[in-house]
């Protein structure tokens, strides 16, 4: 007689009548080892390649062990296909390099998927292998274990940290000591305290000056410039530092100063400083020597550098015509004179001569003489020239035309 098999993990199922002297090696070899391999055994998959796992009877095979290890080291998704039967396998990817394994029934089914680095434990479920997962488990999970220690919660409640978590309903209004309350309806007038800085959306400022103008500083507090009397423009002229230094990831240290000072917010330029590098704040150094943190980490040995940032003020209008009125003057031919007046000027002139091939002409800042202006002939022969001319601010003029003359100026 045939000794049979048991339908899922195929042990020695001995018949009456049978296994006369060879019973006990059939209990330790067909039924007890085997039985130790399916509660506990382990199938070692080293090679990177699609397997079916052996599915023997009465002798030892792969299916029938508990546990299946893949160990290979590959990149490719590999398939291991298991009997279409009910089994539960602890299926752990322990890949030297990044591929998934998929265990899947013969048929094959669709099956499970597990991504290197994860095991799971795989059920059979009548149909398919699955993995069992956290909604398969009742209970609350507690706080220690990654939950919340609580079954419900209220609403939208918020969950305040503490060694026992608790629920606070959401609550308008200024917030508790150590509570923190839905801030959707938080009053901007009430609970806040302190000036919201340049990082979080604000000014950096309690108060701003009425009417000035409000101008930005990286992530500095912003800077107000006031426009002063009427007609002032707002102007800007860039503020310069020569030094000699060295930056050391993001600390740049001056040893000497040539010209001018440094301050947060100035651009940094020399041989082998990153382009765009800023400085963020101070160190020991206060505009001088010492120590600046700077934007971008980089190593540079002692060099030059300039430091730049554009500085705005409010200036008066410098335009011509601007507070200025027409004014009379005496000017002599061939005779300098200078515009001290702190704002370009316009000389009109008018001349005359009786000489027909006369010509009015200036000079500007020593340059040559040039004509300009016209002439017509006049009553009894005297021939008139008008005509006007801008003269720089500082500049020297000078202007020749024979006979009588007469100038004004614009200033």
């Amino acid at each position: 007689m045939t000794t049979a098999s048991t339908p899922l993990l195929g042990l020695a199922l001995p018949v009456t009548g049978e296994l006369s002297g060879v019973w006990g090696d059939t209990v330790n070899n067909a039924i007890t080892s085997l039985l130790d391999d399916a509660v506990s055994g382990t199938t070692t998959l080293s090679s990177d390649a699609d397997v079916t796992l052996s599915t023997t009877v009465q002798v030892a095979n792969q299916a029938r062990q508990a546990i299946i290890l893949w160990t290979a080291g590959g990149t490719v998704t590999r398939t291991i296909t298991a009997p279409a039967q009910s089994k539960t396998y602890v299926v752990i990817n322990k890949t030297s390099s990044t591929q998934s394994i998929k265990l899947v029934g013969v048929g094959p089914t669709t099956g499970i998927t597990i991504p290197a680095g994860y095991k799971c434990i795989a059920v059979w479920n009548g149909s398919d292998f699955e993995a069992t997962s956290l909604t398969s488990l009742t209970g609350i999970v507690p706080v220690i274990n990654g939950g919340t220690g609580v079954a419900t919660s209220t609403g939208s409640g918020n969950v305040v940290l503490s060694t026992s978590p608790t629920l606070v309903t959401p609550a308008l209004g200024t917030p508790a000591s150590g509570v923190l309350t839905n801030a959707t309806g938080l009053p901007l007038t009430t609970g806040i305290t302190g000036t919201l800085p340049v990082a979080n959306g604000g000014t950096g400022l309690a108060t701003l000056t009425r009417n000035s103008v409000v101008i930005g500083k990286d992530t500095e507090n912003v800077t107000l410039v006031a426009p002063g009397t009427d007609g002032n423009l707002l102007t800007s002229t860039a503020s310069v530092a020569v030094v000699t230094a060295t930056i050391s990831t993001t600390t740049m240290t001056v040893s000497a100063v040539t010209s001018g000072t440094l301050s947060i917010g100035q651009t940094i330029s020399g041989t082998g400083v990153t382009g765009g590098t800023t400085i963020t704040a101070l160190g020991t150094g206060t505009g001088g020597t010492g120590t600046y943190t700077v934007s971008a980490s980089q190593t540079v040995s002692s060099t030059t550098i300039t430091g730049t940032v554009q500085v705005w003020q409010s200036a008066a209008n410098q335009g011509i015509g601007v507070g200025q009125t027409w004014q009379s003057v005496s000017r002599s031919n061939g005779v300098t004179y200078y515009n001290t007046t702190g704002k370009p000027i316009m000389l009109a002139t008018s001349a005359a001569s009786n000489q027909a091939n006369t010509a009015m002409s200036i000079s500007i800042d020593g340059g040559a003489y040039f004509p300009y202006g016209g002439g017509v002939q006049g009553n009894g022969g005297v021939y008139i020239w008008g005509g006007t001319v801008i003269i720089p601010l500082g500049a020297s003029y000078a202007f020749s035309v024979q006979s009588y003359s007469a100038a004004y100026e614009l200033r």
